[in-house]
């Protein structure tokens, strides 16, 4: 599942237009010549280290297949429940930005109760240095019975790039704007245009210095007045909506600093990182909060009552990052303890107990941009794509290859939200899919729930197996470095200490 896959091409060119250096002449021979010797000299640019280099790759891509047996069969005489075949979706409608100016669509949320069929959107243009100053700040409630205008109009002082519905209290909305600072909404109380202001907007200088990415809810507590956002600007800030009732000040509770120690020059520095996504989850745990980062992994930061947060883990740090931000995190909706991060080509699988992701789905052929675990179904995710394509991956049927893919837009798809047997799909444009889900996409299966927890940990077991063969190999290669004096390991040994810490 999570074997390393290398990209191979085949290209040709002539040797003399491209095949020497830039300051290699190739109509001179004797730069040529000199050049010549030069390699076969200097034993780093040599073809010795170049078959070094792969040697390495190679054998951790055959350490990884030899953990377990790729051609076992672990359901045999079992029939798939759910046929990639089968699967179809179709448009409802569609809900088109008002305005002129092209915005894209930074995020979608359902409202919490599904009888309700409304969706809210958010609207910005989030490329870096290019919001003109006439950006248009309306972001809208779509009502699926009218999908001509929009219910409710939601203007905040700056643009929204996230938004989240309040699971205890409906009609209460909670958006990140452009500019750093958070607003409160009563869907309740507006003029008779459907536009409604914030009840309480935070204080600018208390709130982030960039936009703010995402938001959520906390579950904690009879009242679910708090919440939670993240920002690139390296910050986590904990709110409280009491306000609305007291009129308190609207300022953080608490603010966390999401720092990492760095060498500049050697000396200690740090820096901060910059947070793009957000997961939070009270059946993971109360406490604890996924954040994924500017720089392609994952953070898990503890906030316990009456201690200062602090970071607990810290996944990709050594392999499996992402290359480039992560987007999106979703905990598996059947096992908390597993949880999904989108960035770059690729969507992974997390467990909280490796640093490193159990599975990964291969390289898409263009980039991704956001994902979501079906609500209803723990071995299926949605992927969206800047090609404008939708990716579902079903991997109680199948883990090596889309179950299903479709066109849904001309333009690049920035937002998902699946609502049990709907998905809204945003793209750059403005536009907003509402898609209708077949059964196969949104009906669980009785067994679905148990060998998805046999497929996850069994990765999981690997992936562990292989960390520990690597420490003790490393372990091992320290010790014959000691000094004469002492005597080497025998491998035997090791082999005996690794089978009985995997037992």
């Amino acid at each position: 599942m999570n074997t390393e896959r290398i990209p191979i091409a085949a290209k040709g060119m002539r040797h003399k237009e491209g095949g020497w250096p830039a300051h290699i002449d190739p109509t001179e021979p004797a730069d040529q010549a000199k050049y010549a010797k030069q390699m076969y000299r200097d034993t780093t640019l040599g073809f010795s280290q170049a078959t070094k280099e792969m040697v390495q790759g190679v054998t951790k891509c055959i350490r990884q297949n030899n953990e377990i047996d790729l051609f076992e069969e672990y359901f045999a005489g079992e029939s798939a429940e759910h046929l990639s075949e089968n699967i179809s979706t179709k448009t409802l409608m569609i809900f088109k930005d008002p305005n002129n100016v092209k915005r894209a669509v930074t995020s979608i949320a359902w409202h919490p109760d599904t009888t309700e069929m409304r969706v809210g959107v958010t609207y910005a243009m989030l490329r870096f240095q290019q919001m003109p100053k006439d950006m248009p700040k309306e972001s809208y409630i779509w009502n699926l019975n009218n999908p001509n205008f929009p219910e409710k109009t939601l203007l905040a002082p700056s643009p929204l790039c996230s938004m989240a519905f309040n699971h205890k209290h409906n009609d209460i909305i909670v958006g990140g704007s452009y500019n750093g600072s958070l607003s409160f909404f009563d869907l309740r109380i507006g003029n008779s245009a459907g536009v409604i202001k914030p009840q309480k907007t935070t204080i600018l200088e208390k709130s982030h210095h960039d936009p703010v990415y995402d938001v959520y809810w906390l579950t904690l507590g009879k009242t679910g007045s708090e919440c939670v956002s993240s920002s690139t600007d390296g910050r986590l800030h904990w709110w409280d909506m009491t306000f609305i009732k007291d009129g308190t000040p609207a300022v953080p509770t608490e603010t966390f600093m999401m720092e990492e120690k760095i060498m500049v020059d050697g000396e200690p520095k740090t820096k901060l990182l910059g947070g793009t996504s957000l997961e939070y989850s009270a059946d993971a745990g109360p406490t604890k909060y996924l954040i994924g980062t500017e720089q392609g992994y994952i953070l898990q930061a503890n906030r316990r009552p009456n201690k200062p947060v602090e970071i607990m883990s810290r996944y990709g740090i050594d392999s499996g990052k992402h290359h480039g931000p992560v987007y999106s995190l979703w905990r598996n909706p059947g096992h908390s303890k597993y949880f999904l991060s989108v960035g770059d080509w690729s969507a992974k699988i997390w467990s909280d107990e490796l640093v490193q992701p159990i599975m990964q789905t291969r390289y898409h052929s263009a980039y991704l941009t956001d994902g979501y675990w079906s609500p209803t179904r723990c071995g299926l995710f949605y992927l969206t794509r800047i090609d404008g394509f939708l990716d579902v991956w079903d991997f109680y049927y199948r883990q090596n290859e889309v179950a299903y893919s479709q066109k849904i837009s001309d333009s690049p798809l920035t937002s998902i939200q699946v609502n049990q047997n709907m998905a809204a799909i945003g793209d750059a444009e403005g536009t907003v899919s509402i898609m209708q889900l077949c059964k196969p996409l949104y009906e669980t299966t009785p067994r679905e729930k148990e060998v998805m927890q046999t497929i996850f940990e069994r990765e999981a077991r690997r992936e562990k197996n292989l960390w520990l063969t690597n420490k003790l190999e490393k372990e091992a290669a320290e010790k014959a470095k000691a000094p004469t004096g002492k005597p080497k390991e025998d491998p035997a040994k090791i082999a005996e200490e690794k089978e009985q810490a995997m037992k």
